[in-house]
Formats: structure tokens, C-alpha cells, sequence
């Protein structure tokens, strides 16, 4: 990798901060590609991040090497950006590039919730809920992850959230407050709302399933 004069170093920094973190899909190859040609090295969780990403998928002929995104990924987690000790958590739990590692995941996946990731928080929840991957049935400690990711935003969460409360699942049984986070959710999903993993589909059954109205404003 190339070395910087302290000026050019900090110049390097400012440009950094500037530069978003990349999603996954089109757009991402040029990014990459300069990568490859300039012999960038990152210095920021943003550039450590992106870096990931250009090796986790192979964007812009970078050559895919799965172990190096991972290893990326974390350094960008611990220096400030949770989603990549979220990232770094579900290859872990896949066993995407590496031997599937739920230990490895599961403490990955609590650094990304202390550091304020929704996705780590509902994903854990999921397993405290259900007892999965390791992890001890905790149906208060599931309630907890919900309830976070909700107090943060993350639609996402609500039903799951919503379904918890209509059942006494944890926490003592509140169908009014279940019904609230139910519409809540489909509120925001009918109006446009981002819906990649059929949330809307499973609030509306939340709501069918627990007798919380006659019908879903």
C-alpha cells in the first residue's frame, strides 16, 4: 500500500469522511476497481467497510476473498461502525467463507448491538426468543432486543415486538399495546415503506392470529 506525507494523510482522512458506505449491487464497481488500480488503503470504518465489500463479492475484479472481507468488516466495527460486526456475524453464522462459527457470530453480533445495530438486535432476539445458535431461551432478553431496535426505529422490529406483548411472551400480556405496534408497522410498510423480508405479510398475521380487532386500519 502507498504512504502518505502527514498532509496528504489528513487530506486522505477529510476525502474518507465524505465518501458513503456502499450498498450491495450496482454501482460499486468503479469504487472497486480504483481500489485495485490507485492501491488504496483504508483508513476510516468507511473505507474499511467498502474495502469489505469489494472483497466479499468481487465488485470491479477485485478477487473475492471471503476471509479478508470478514477481517475488514471487523476492523471497521471496531473502529465505530456496528454494521460491520453485524456483517462480519451473519458470514460466521453462514459459514460464508469460513467453517460456520456460532460462538464467533454470537459475540460478533453483541458488539453490534452495544455499538447500536437494529438488524444484531432483532437477529439475537430471534435466537434468545427461540432458543437457537447457542444462545439460552430468554424471553425477557428477547422483549429487551425488541424493544431497543423499536426505541431506534427499526420497523422491522414491531411486530416481532407486537407479538411478544399479544402473547405474554416475557412480558406481561398487553393487547393494546400490541395492536399499537401492529399499526404502527403497517402504517409505515402500505405507505412505501422498505419491506425486503415480507414484515407487512407477518404484522397483519400478528394481528389475525391474537384477535387484536376486527380489521387493520
Amino acid at each position: 500500500m502507498k504512504n502518505c506525507s502527514f498532509m496528504f494523510a489528513m487530506a486522505l482522512c477529510l476525502c474518507s469522511l465524505l465518501t458513503p458506505y456502499m450498498s450491495y449491487g450496482d454501482g460499486n464497481d468503479d469504487f472497486c476497481s480504483n481500489m485495485i488500480k490507485e492501491d488504496m488503503a483504508p483508513i476510516s470504518s468507511i473505507d474499511y467497510y467498502n474495502h469489505a465489500v469489494c472483497y466479499r463479492h468481487g465488485y470491479g475484479g477485485v478477487p473475492i476473498n471471503k476471509k479478508t472481507a470478514i477481517n475488514l468488516f471487523i476492523k471497521s466495527g471496531e473502529l465505530g461502525n456496528p454494521e460491520g460486526f453485524a456483517v462480519a456475524a451473519r458470514m460466521y453464522e453462514s459459514g460464508e467463507g469460513v467453517l460456520t462459527d456460532m460462538n464467533t457470530a454470537i459475540k460478533l453480533f453483541k458488539k453490534a448491538v452495544k455499538g447500536g445495530n437494529t438488524a444484531a438486535m432483532i437477529n439475537l432476539a430471534y435466537d434468545y426468543r427461540n432458543g437457537e445458535n447457542g444462545l439460552p431461551k430468554n424471553l425477557p432478553e428477547a422483549v429487551k432486543l425488541y424493544q431497543l431496535a423499536v426505541q431506534k426505529g427499526d420497523y422491522a422490529a414491531y411486530c416481532n415486538l407486537a407479538s411478544m406483548y399479544a402473547g405474554g411472551l416475557g412480558v406481561k400480556k398487553n393487547k393494546a399495546r400490541a395492536a399499537d405496534l401492529v399499526k404502527k408497522a403497517v402504517a409505515y410498510y402500505e405507505s412505501g415503506g422498505k419491506d425486503q423480508s415480507g414484515n407487512l405479510n407477518y404484522c397483519k398475521n400478528v394481528w389475525n392470529n391474537n384477535g387484536l380487532g376486527n380489521y387493520l386500519p
